[in-house]
Parts: C-alpha cells; sequence; structure tokens
C-alpha cells in the first residue's frame, strides 16, 4: 500500500528533533525495490572527527541495503548503496527526508518516527513509494555447479564452502582491492606479485552462492564483495584453473 510518509522505527535513546538516535525502516522505493535503511544520530563533541565539522548533531547511515536480494541481505551490505553509508549531514527530519528522496530513489513528502514499531519483525515495508505498474525486481542465483569440473583448494560440500585459486594479474585490478594495493608500500606491492589468491565462496542448501571473499594466504587484506563481481570472478576462475 503506497503512502507519502517515510516512517522509522525509533530506538534507542529519545533525543533530537527527530525523536530517537537510532531509527530504521523498510523501503520500497520509486522503482519497487525493497531497501532496509538504519540512521544514527550523535551529539558533537570536540574530539568528533574532522567529517562532522560544522554539524551540532551529527547524522550518519549505518546500514542500508537492498532487502529484496538473498545476497546482499545476508551480507546487510549493497555495492550500489554503500556511498551513503559514507555521508554525514545535520541529524534532522528535512536531511533525512531529502537524502532518501536523492539517494534512494524516493518521491516521500513527510517523516514520522513511530515507537513500537518492529521492523525485524516483519519482511514488508513499512512505508511504499513504490510507482503503479513498476516491474517487480527479480533475483538472479548462481549455483555453486557452475565450478563443475574446476579444480579447487580447498572445497566442503558439507558446509556449502569452497576456495578457487585466482591471479594476481585479476586481483591488483578489482576496484576496491586496487585503491588497498595502492596505499601499501612499494615493498609490499612488490611482495604481493609472488602471493597466493584464492576467492572463498559460500553457498546455501539449494547450492546458490551468497558470499565470496578474496584473500590471500600471507599478509594480505580480506574482503568481501557483492553479487555485482561474481561473474567476472567466476571467469578468472575458470581460466586461471583450466
Amino acid at each position: 500500500m503506497q503512502n507519502n510518509t517515510l516512517i522509522f522505527e525509533g530506538a534507542g535513546s529519545e533525543m533530537f528533533d527527530v525523536g530517537n538516535c537510532r531509527i530504521r525502516t523498510r523501503i520500497r522505493n520509486n522503482e519497487g525495490r525493497l531497501i532496509y535503511l538504519e540512521i544514527l544520530g550523535f551529539q558533537n563533541t570536540n574530539k568528533t572527527p574532522n567529517y562532522a565539522k560544522g554539524l551540532n548533531i551529527v547524522g550518519h547511515v549505518d546500514c542500508c541495503f537492498y532487502d529484496d536480494h538473498t545476497w546482499d541481505t545476508r551480507n546487510n551490505n549493497s555495492s550500489k548503496l554503500a556511498h551513503i553509508t559514507k555521508k554525514h549531514f545535520e541529524y534532522n527530519k528535512e536531511n533525512i527526508l531529502k537524502l532518501v528522496n536523492e539517494d534512494l530513489n524516493c518521491n516521500f513528502d513527510s517523516l514520522e518516527v513511530v515507537k513500537g514499531l518492529h521492523v525485524h519483525s516483519t519482511k514488508e515495508p513499512l512505508c511504499d513509494c513504490s510507482i503503479e505498474g513498476y516491474t517487480p525486481f527479480e533475483e538472479i542465483k548462481i549455483n555453486i555447479n557452475i565450478f563443475d569440473g574446476v579444480q579447487s583448494q580447498q572445497y566442503y560440500e558439507k558446509d556449502g564452502l569452497a576456495r578457487y585459486a585466482l591471479p594476481y594479474s585479476f586481483v591488483k585490478e578489482i576496484s576496491a582491492l586496487k585503491n588497498w594495493i595502492e596505499e601499501r608500500t612499494k615493498k609490499e606491492q612488490e611482495d604481493f606479485k609472488s602471493y597466493n589468491y584464492y576467492t572463498t565462496l559460500v553457498w546455501d542448501k539449494e547450492g546458490n552462492i551468497y558470499s565470496m571473499e578474496i584473500s590471500a594466504r600471507q599478509n594480505f587484506v580480506c574482503m568481501s564483495f557483492g553479487f555485482e563481481q561474481l561473474e567476472d570472478v567466476i571467469k578468472a576462475v575458470k581460466e586461471y584453473n583450466k
């Protein structure tokens, strides 16, 4: 059922113009995507980081992900929405409403924080601004059997977990890892060339992959990735493990 009010569950201490220091909701946006959103507000102090300069009550998006995609829901993270968690703003209803409308493709015209709601007790949206006739989101699933015939480093069928080797030539070009690598010392970057890289994949009882990490046996960051990178990793694994 559509409405024009952005509704949040109020949690945490009762304070500020918003009503609570922690608010959370599940939204259906204009295109019909289901989004979980949790926002925090805290009082600025002399010890507050530089990003909060000029703000009285600092607003911060603590969690935001598509709740209609198994991969994102299990990991409480969506690559396409990650940018919103880096934003900071004056914690008030006007700014929160603006953030949701502009960054999450919504068109709410008011905001209400309600006590006694329990967003985690339902899978339904607390508020819905979807456009009539939207095309429902259809989740794409990739099964672990896509790796049939590919040599794995480790394979635990009972636990739903496997590891496959990856070449450094592929790893160093993945955007998030590339940024991390370039921030390391020249000595570290040189050492990275000789490391043994792999991806760890986890799947559910139907065999559908829902988690992917990339790391190395040596002293290297372990980083999780979204569904958007999975097809590229599959291609790299198959090429490298012929």
